[in-house]
């Protein structure tokens, strides 16, 4: 009031203003942390992009797939969970047996028994913590374990089905057709050289077409975990 006749005027408008920013500069001061953690990302992003550019300008190789074979054997064999929290350890083994070509293997057992656990050791897609897993008498290394795997066609319960065929180019359209009817999918789905027209099935349909792709891939071992479990009587027949 010293200074000025209107100041009481001007306060209320200068209050008002501020009050009715508060709100936006409060959102835009909050915001910085989320747009610094964006611009991060977008840098790992590019990053990436970047590293897969590069390595899509190399040669790659391609296993030839193992087309037969005489026995897989394990000797000893252990595979170890460690739990996050208290670090406690869980084992699967010492698993011995011995696996010929020709033989239909059945694993059985209940719940958390490792039946699971047992069919990613065969495939090779985890390594035993102790043990020695050997193809026809080669203990299998690093170096060899992906040669190894173009063994299998597995479904895992955790399986992913792709909509294409991936590596299969030389499959007869009348062979799938065929297929395709024996595990009455003709209405359901069709395949050409796009791959599946749809994916929209039910979890039993979805499996069958699962063990569809894993009959197509014709690898000398074919690996089903539990592929009957989401099937009609019929089915699991």
């Amino acid at each position: 009031p010293l200074f000025s006749p209107s100041f009481s005027e001007s306060i209320t408008k200068t209050a008002t203003a501020i009050l009715f920013l508060i709100g936006p500069i409060s959102g835009l001061v909050s915001a910085i942390p989320n747009l610094s953690s964006a611009n991060a990302a977008c840098e790992s992003i590019s990053k990436l992009e970047a590293q897969l550019e590069e390595e899509a300008k190399k040669e790659m190789t391609t296993l030839a797939p193992l087309v037969e074979f005489k026995e897989i054997i394990f000797e000893n064999v252990v595979f170890t969970y460690r739990d996050r929290k208290s670090g406690q350890p869980f084992s699967v083994g010492p698993i011995n047996l011995n696996i010929k070509a020709g033989e239909i293997l059945f694993i059985s057992g209940g719940n958390g028994t490792g039946k699971s656990t047992l069919m990613k050791l065969l495939t090779g897609l985890y390594h035993p913590a102790q043990g020695v897993i050997s193809l026809d008498g080669v203990p299998l290394s690093n170096s060899s374990r992906g040669e190894y795997r173009t063994l299998f066609s597995a479904i895992f319960a955790d399986y992913h089905l792709f909509d294409r065929l991936y590596g299969l180019s030389n499959v007869g359209s009348a062979k799938v057709e065929e297929m395709l009817q024996y595990l009455e999918l003709t209405d359901k789905v069709t395949i050409d050289d796009s791959g599946f027209d749809t994916l929209e099935l039910s979890g039993g349909q979805r499996k069958r077409l699962a063990l569809l792709v894993s009959l197509l891939e014709d690898r000398p071992i074919c690996a089903p975990d539990e592929v009957a479990a989401d099937q009609d009587p019929t089915f699991r027949q």
